[in-house]
């Protein structure tokens, strides 16, 4: 459950909503890779986690903590606003990343 962008470099990386360089977010890691192993990369679809406990129907935006989704748009100083989908229930989101971003 991790969120992605692609760096410069053509690796998938954590994005976070602090900065220009470090969005837009394009992906969701769907499992933990290590250096020797393959990263599976969610680009559109549905994903759920137990440990998730959204508001059904509420967007969700790139988190100011890299990799992290929140429910809170951002609104500090130069942050980078960017809906990755929505809760369709309390666990499971619909991850659809809107490649709009407003900087705050």
């Amino acid at each position: 459950g991790t969120f992605l962008r692609m760096a410069s470099t053509g690796k998938y990386v954590k994005t976070d909503a602090d900065s220009s360089i470090t969005v837009p977010c394009i992906g969701m890691a769907m499992n933990n890779a290590s250096a020797d192993s393959s990263l599976k990369v969610l680009f559109d679809g549905f994903f759920r986690l137990d440990s998730w406990n959204w508001t059904i129907g509420q967007f969700l935006y790139i988190s100011t903590t890299t990799g992290i989704i929140t429910a809170t748009a951002p609104s500090g100083s130069l942050d980078q606003v960017q809906i990755i989908g929505n809760a369709i229930t309390a666990d499971i989101i619909r991850f659809k990343p809107d490649l709009t971003i407003y900087e705050y």
